[in-house]
């Protein structure tokens, strides 16, 4: 299986180590893939995404030949396409946004402070690809992460305070006001903490 480490600088790396992607455009793909995975994605808004400011011919090409760079390093039964849309192959890549998002569906205690520990640095924080169209995904995607994360802060943050121990209930709340300082629920959780 191979692992995509989405937050901070994009990584990728498989059983004999890493896996160096050629251009920031190949991350982008496959990031974007990988967030939407396993859902199939239409060609026509992978090329849009990140050749958005190209003429419509030399877009599809270009398209066409990132998406063949991209199987040739990663293996041509991790990406299922066909002349409409483009996917990852169900379980061939693992990340860290991923294995984040599923532990804070679990949504215990100890799931939330594993997940919580796969926010570490900015989501794709290195990838610089200068498409409209892929800096509003990435700006959406930024904010989700930021929500999904300032949740589980303050629902970890509670599950501490009702166990007794209100100096780390409070700490987790900061964090979610550092995510979104006017979160009511955070300002509650560290007013409770300062409170006890």
């Amino acid at each position: 299986m191979l692992e995509l480490k989405l937050f901070g600088n994009l990584e990728l790396s498989g059983p004999t180590g890493r896996i160096y992607l050629s251009s920031a455009k190949l991350g982008a793909l496959l990031a974007y893939l990988a967030v939407h995975a396993p859902a199939p994605q239409p060609r026509e808004r992978l090329t849009e995404l990140l050749w958005g400011s190209h003429f419509e011919e030399q877009a599809r090409q270009n398209f066409r030949q990132a998406l063949a760079r991209l199987r040739k390093l990663i293996g041509t039964d991790v990406i299922v396409a066909n002349d409409q849309f483009v996917q990852l192959a169900d379980g061939r890549i693992a990340s860290d946004l991923g294995r984040m998002e599923s532990l804070i569906r679990d949504g215990g205690e100890a799931a939330l402070r594993q997940a919580l520990g796969y926010a570490n640095g900015i989501f794709l924080e290195g990838t610089d690809v200068r498409e409209q169209a892929y800096e509003e995904w990435l700006r959406g995607e930024r904010h989700r992460i930021a929500v999904l994360v300032g949740d589980a802060s303050v629902r970890l943050g509670a599950l501490e305070f009702a166990s007794g121990n209100a100096a780390s209930a409070m700490a987790h709340g900061q964090a979610a006001l550092r995510q979104d300082a006017l979160r009511e629920d955070a300002h509650r959780l560290v007013m409770r903490g300062l409170a006890k």
